[in-house]
C-alpha cells in the first residue's frame, strides 16, 4: 500500500459477515488455526509463512484450483509466493529475476494464449513521485517442486495522461489482450488502460484514461469513511464476464454483458457487499468463474478466507 516513511495499521476490526454470506462461507470452512485472532471471522485460516509479512497481491492459479498467489508489498523481495488454498501454507518461493519490488500493489492472473500466465503489478505510488511503473509477465509455473526463479517475459512501463496516480488495483482481460488499472486516491476512481503487446514494448506506454467509475462514496466531508472506500484490489474472472474491485470494508461486483467495453459495465452501480474485518485488505482474487472471492491482507501472521459472490444482475 505504501512507500517511504509510511506508518501501517495492524488492528483487525470486530465485524462479521453478513448472515447469508457466513453461513455459505462456514459450510465450506476449514478448521481455524489455534492463533487466529478472535475478531477474524469463522473460517478464516492464516497465511503460516512468516516471510508473507504484506501480503498485498492475490491471484488464483491457471493449473490448479486449489492453488494462489501472492507476494508482498514495498522493498520486501521479489518473490512470489504460492499458497495451498485450504490450509494457507506455503507450497513454493520463486523469485522474479531482473525485477525490484519498489511498490508491488497487485497481481493478475490470465490466459496467456492458453498458457496460464500472471502479471504482477509494481504501481504502488503514495507520493504521486514516479515518473513511469512497472508490469512483469511470467509464465505460471506448473510444477511446483522446490520453487526457483522465475525470469519476466516481458516488461511493460506506463505512465499516465494526467500525471502520477498511486495504484493497488490491476486485472488483465485476455481476449483484448489490454491491462486495466484503477486509481486509488482519485475522489472517484479513475479506470485507465494499456497494451499487453505494445508496438514498441520497450518504450514507456502512456496510459489512456477511461473516466471515473461508478461506486458509492461517502459525502465529501466524512474523510476517514472516504479512506476506507480507496480501491485496494481489482480483479476479472477468466470469462471477462465478472470484475471485483475491493475496499478495507467492501467488495463491489460489476458484471458485464458480451462485447461490452469494460468502461460501460464499470459506470453502472455495482452490488455491494461488506467484507470481514481484517485490517488492511490489500489483496483479492476472484475463482475462476467469478462466484467467490479470496481475501488476505497485510500483517503477520495474515487471514485467508473465501468469500461467495452471488449470480450476476444485470
Amino acid at each position: 500500500m505504501t512507500l517511504l516513511g509510511r506508518a501501517r495499521s495492524r488492528t483487525a476490526g470486530g465485524a462479521t459477515l453478513v448472515a447469508g454470506l457466513m453461513a455459505a462461507a462456514c459450510a465450506t470452512a476449514q478448521s481455524v488455526p489455534p492463533s487466529q485472532p478472535a475478531t477474524w471471522p469463522e473460517g478464516a485460516l492464516t497465511l503460516q509463512d512468516a516471510r508473507i509479512q504484506e501480503s498485498s497481491g492475490l491471484a488464483r492459479s491457471g493449473h490448479d484450483a486449489d492453488r494462489l498467489w501472492t507476494h508482498n508489498d514495498s522493498f520486501s523481495g521479489a518473490r512470489l509466493f504460492a499458497i495451498d488454498r485450504h490450509t494457507g501454507a506455503t507450497l513454493a518461493t520463486f523469485s522474479l529475476r531482473n525485477t525490484y519490488n519498489l511498490d508491488w500493489e497487485d497481481m493478475a492472473a490470465f490466459d496467456d494464449r492458453g498458457q496460464p500466465a500472471l502479471l504482477v503489478a509494481d504501481v504502488g505510488d503514495n507520493f504521486a513521485i514516479r515518473g513511469a511503473v512497472s508490469l512483469y509477465v511470467v509464465h505460471e509455473p506448473q510444477r511446483l517442486g522446490d520453487g526457483g526463479a522465475l525470469v519476466p517475459l516481458r516488461t511493460l512501463s506506463l505512465r499516465y495522461p494526467d500525471g502520477p496516480r498511486d495504484v493497488e488495483a490491476v486485472a488483465v482481460d485476455p481476449a483484448t489482450r489490454q491491462v486495466y488499472l484503477l486509481s486509488k486516491r482519485d475522489p472517484v476512481p479513475r479506470l485507465y488502460r494499456v497494451l499487453l503487446d505494445p508496438p514498441t514494448p520497450l518504450t514507456v506506454q502512456v496510459a489512456e484514461a477511461l473516466g471515473p467509475i461508478s461506486i458509492p462514496r461517502a459525502p465529501p466531508g466524512a474523510r476517514l469513511a472516504r479512506r476506507l472506500e480507496w480501491v485496494t484490489a481489482m480483479d476479472f474472472d477468466a470469462a471477462g464476464r465478472r470484475a471485483a474491485v475491493v475496499t478495507a470494508k467492501q467488495v463491489h461486483v460489476y458484471d458485464r454483458s458480451p462485447g461490452e467495453p469494460w468502461i460501460a459495465a464499470f459506470q453502472r452501480m455495482p452490488m455491494s457487499l461488506p467484507l470481514p474485518h481484517f485490517g488492511q485488505i490489500e489483496a483479492a482474487a476472484l475463482s475462476a468463474d467469478g462466484r467467490a472471492l479470496d481475501l488476505s491482507s497485510e500483517g503477520f501472521p495474515a487471514p485467508l478466507a473465501r468469500i461467495p459472490l452471488p449470480e450476476a444482475h444485470r
